[in-house]
């Protein structure tokens, strides 16, 4: 059915979607998800809006950004989540939208509306506050759209104008660190028609000019046909990756109170690059048409994973996720698990979605002085864990929990106190483990490799690694390595802040490793919120004792 709305230059179309993606046991840091699971579709093409729609939807998609909400409430619908996917289409001079809570389609072209119509839109993006931010190309300016939601429908309202540009082609919003104050978020927006980088911060009603960077040329403080931008905040610095068309490089610049600051150009493979977006852990994302891929680079453009064998992709984006809980009032921002990308729009292929996990490449092994060392390469941030295993029975020989590690390349030892039992002289898997921290991934990516001992390694002490995550959500380890021979139950008391005990976990003691896993709730099974746990791990007489902090 086709809904018209003259007012607000609106269509729209009923197609059901989802950007909540799987949940595979096993990380990868690019898993395809499915796009529609209640139509069995992994790809929206030409073919299915030709199929369920009864028209092609789209003609030359360019850009694509997305944003997720979750209400809890304490009476019904208890929980209500909402995700909007916008697609930018020049050739169409319109933007479609799709809001999974209606499962509607709708397109936006100003006709109708204060701002008129747009004219090859390019580059987009979403505010935390959800406000969208249209690069209106051959107008010269930004259009900003506000929300509206009525009912279960999403639509964009005109806000504002930011005109007076050239030729902008993309656009991009950093929150200097602080989701949850939209007063010192700032806008960057590339001026492709003067090879200009402007930042606008946002002064009530409108958005004024504070700094700009640029014009033509490959030497510093220059830009060379700039086509994407990206933005990221870390340890208080913004930092600003810009694509340039005629380079194939990407310039680095930093924000700072004098203004914008030239750091660096570096080349990377791939050719033209169209598409750049940050994910939370600071690590930047590359989308080249012409080679086929998406390229995940970490913040010093050290090269991580590649998504390979796609059609002409456009731009790939990682939506953020505002989670308000309306029983206390706390509002918290997290990078979504999943990633939305843009083909070139056919038969068989358009948008897609990919899981994001963690993936332990490039492991290598060997002795080192009085234990073993392994070298490895992660995509994404994880909680790490190594193992020595019996390569006949899988058995765990000696575990040492590392914890929280960031993306890129990583080393790990173990020594004497990590085992479980002696090593004698002889051949062994090293085994490491990565836990995604993405929120509610629940990935792990194991990598294993055979390592020789030339000399035995002595062991047989018992090991607590602490409990982790901590901080936690959801659920958190106990975790400790046991000798052989060792007998009798492990228990794990833990207590609420007033001292009272609240949980007893208990397993039986076995040679190897032991987790005990808590829930973060009471013997009765009731949730007691956020907050600083005590907890007393003890095997006969051995004991250890520590915190544990539960968040929301």
């Amino acid at each position: 059915m086709r809904r018209i709305d003259h007012r607000s230059g609106w269509f729209g179309v009923g197609l059901a979607m989802t950007l909540w993606g799987g949940s595979a046991a096993l990380a990868a840091t690019f898993e395809p998800a499915p796009i529609s699971p209640e139509l069995g579709l992994d790809v929206l093409d030409r073919s299915v809006t030709e199929e369920h729609l009864e028209r092609a939807l789209l003609a030359a998609p360019y850009a694509v950004a997305a944003l997720g909400t979750v209400d809890v409430y304490d009476v019904f619908p208890y929980v209500e989540s909402r995700f909007f996917v916008v697609v930018s289409d020049p050739d169409w001079n319109r933007i479609v939208v799709t809001e999974t809570g209606s499962g509607t389609l709708s397109a936006f072209d100003g006709s109708g509306t204060e701002v008129g119509p747009l004219s090859r839109p390019h580059g987009l993006t979403v505010g935390r506050d959800g406000w969208l931010f249209v690069c209106d190309t051959e107008n010269d300016r930004v259009v900003v759209l506000e929300p509206h939601i009525e009912y279960d429908h999403l639509g964009f309202i005109p806000h504002a104008s930011i005109d007076g540009l050239s030729r902008p082609f993309d656009v991009t919003v950093s929150d200097a660190g602080t989701p949850l104050d939209p007063a010192d978020d700032r806008l960057y927006v590339v001026e492709a028609g003067a090879n200009r980088i402007t930042r606008f911060d946002h002064d009530g009603g409108r958005f004024v000019a504070v700094s700009s960077i640029g014009g033509l040329g490959t030497g510093p403080g220059r830009f060379a046909g700039p086509t994407a931008i990206a933005a990221s905040t870390l340890d208080g610095v913004t930092q600003i990756y810009v694509a340039e068309a005629h380079t194939g490089a990407i310039v680095r610049l930093e924000d700072h109170e004098d203004g914008l600051q030239w750091e660096s150009r570096q080349r990377v493979e791939g050719g033209r690059v169209t598409g750049l977006n940050t994910d939370r852990f600071g690590n930047l994302y590359l989308t080249a048409p012409s080679d086929g891929c998406v390229r995940k680079l970490d913040s010093r453009l050290e090269p991580l994973a590649t998504l390979r064998g796609l059609q002409e992709p456009k731009d790939f984006f990682i939506p953020a996720v505002r989670t308000t809980d309306h029983r206390n009032g706390h509002v918290d921002w997290a990078g979504h698990g999943t990633g939305v990308l843009v083909e070139k729009w056919s038969r068989d292929s358009g948008l897609r979605l990919f899981d994001l996990g963690v993936d332990v490449t490039d492991l290598e092994a060997r002795e080192a002085g009085d234990g073993l060392t392994a070298r490895f390469r992660l995509t994404d941030p994880a909680d790490v864990t190594m193992r020595v295993l019996d390569p006949t029975t899988d058995g765990v020989l000696a575990e040492r929990v590392v914890g929280a590690l960031g993306a890129g390349d990583a080393e790990v030892g173990m020594t004497d106190r990590d085992l479980m039992q002696d090593l004698p002289a002889g051949d062994y898997l090293v085994e490491v483990t990565a836990r995604s921290e993405y929120e509610g991934a629940g990935r792990v990516a194991r990598s294993r490799i055979e390592v020789s001992l030339s000399y035995g390694m002595a062991g047989g002490t018992l090991a607590f690694a602490g409990s982790h995550p901590n901080p936690f959500v959801g659920s958190t380890e106990f975790r400790l390595a046991l000798p052989a021979n060792v007998v009798g139950d492990v228990e794990v008391d833990v207590f609420d802040p007033s001292g009272r005990r609240i949980r007893t976990l208990s397993t039986p003691a076995a040679s190897g490793s032991v987790a005990l896993r808590w829930d973060g709730r009471d013997q009765s099974g009731h949730d007691g919120g956020s907050g600083v746990y005590l907890y007393r791990v003890r095997l006969g007489d051995w004991e250890r004792s520590g915190k544990v902090v539960k968040l929301q």
